[in-house]
């Protein structure tokens, strides 16, 4: 409709690279602000612990971002405490909370989105990429704590399956 209007008015618009290419400033800006935000809100410990998450080490080549990125486990009591274990390690590397306060889940969303694609040696480059880290951080424990949930129910209806 606005587009019609423009035309009806003889007004001319620019190529649409052109309008692509300020969009893409745009969301570079809007992003870097958000991003220093988020990194204002981490103490120098939580950046510290989310940098080492994207370690690579030898001879496997592979970091704990690499760990953080692996799906729960199905909801068995068996695999109960390892969830567990794996949840208060997550937990450990920081306040997620507190980071992502005010900030837009669409915005979120698309940090985990770059965070999930994202391989540990490329984003340890970039102090930049510690939010997006920080981010799938968040997400990462939510599947823990529903699997974590859905065994912990079990237990309760079948007490006799945790003594197995």
């Amino acid at each position: 409709m606005a587009l019609e209007e423009l035309i009806r008015a003889g007004l001319e618009l620019p190529a649409f690279s052109t309008l692509d290419e300020m969009a893409g400033r745009i969301r570079v800006e809007v992003n870097r602000a958000i991003f220093d935000q988020i990194l204002a809100r981490m103490t120098s410990g939580d950046r510290d612990r989310l940098t080492a998450l994207l370690d690579v080490v030898w001879p496997d080549h592979t970091s704990a971002f690499n760990r953080l990125k692996k799906p729960a486990k199905r909801a068995t009591w068996s695999h109960f405490k390892v969830q567990i274990a794996h949840l208060r390690w997550v937990d450990s590397l920081g306040d997620t909370g507190a980071w992502f306060d005010g900030i837009a889940p669409s915005k979120i969303a698309d940090f985990a989105g770059e965070a999930s694609a994202g391989d540990a040696a490329v984003l340890g480059r970039r102090h930049r990429s510690l939010p997006p880290v920080g981010v799938w951080l968040s997400t990462a424990a939510t599947p823990v704590r529903a699997s974590a949930a859905v065994a912990r129910s079990a237990r309760r209806r079948h007490p006799e399956a945790s003594r197995r």
